[in-house]
C-alpha cells in the first residue's frame, strides 16, 4: 500500500514523496516473514495490478521471494527508488500548527552519520505501516 500511495502521491504537480522504509530492502512481511513458503490466497491478491499478475511473473501461490521481487519491480517501474530512504528509522512525528509535519528521522545503515537524528519539514504525512514486519 506504500508503494501505491507514493506513485499515487508521485503523479500530484508540486510534490515530492520521501519514502522511509527502516529496513535496509523493501517488501516487509515478503522479504522477513514468507522465505521458505508461499502466500495463503491467489497471487491476484497480492499484487500490483499495474504490472499484471502473469504466470511468468508469480507463480499461483506466489512465493515470499516472489512477492518481494513484485515490489522491487514495482518500485523500479514507477521510478519511486529516488524517493526511496533504505535503513532510514522515523523517530518522532508532530505537528507544527501550521498544517505542517515535523518528522525526525535516524540513519540505522553503514553510513558515516549512522545514528544522528535529523528533523525535516514536509508539508503532508501519508502513513503506511506495515503491521506484519
Amino acid at each position: 500500500a506504500g508503494l501505491q500511495a507514493a506513485r499515487a502521491l508521485q503523479a500530484l504537480p508540486d510534490v515530492d514523496v520521501v519514502i522511509f522504509e527502516r529496513a535496509e530492502d523493501i517488501g516487509g512481511v515478503w522479504r522477513e516473514n514468507y522465505l521458505g513458503f508461499g502466500a495463503q490466497v491467489p497471487r491476484e491478491q497480492y499484487s500490483f495490478p499495474e504490472l499484471g499478475t502473469s504466470s511468468s511473473v508469480l507463480d499461483w501461490y506466489p512465493s515470499g521471494p516472489q512477492l518481494q521481487s513484485h515490489c522491487v519491480t514495482y518500485l523500479e517501474s514507477f521510478g519511486l527508488r529516488s524517493a526511496l530512504r533504505l535503513a532510514t528509522e522515523v523517530m518522532r512525528l508532530r505537528p507544527l500548527g501550521d498544517g505542517r509535519w515535523l518528522l525526525a528521522s535516524r540513519c540505522l545503515g553503514a553510513e558515516a552519520e549512522v545514528g544522528d537524528v535529523e528533523e525535516e519539514v514536509f508539508d503532508f504525512v501519508a502513513l503506511a505501516v506495515g503491521g506484519f514486519s
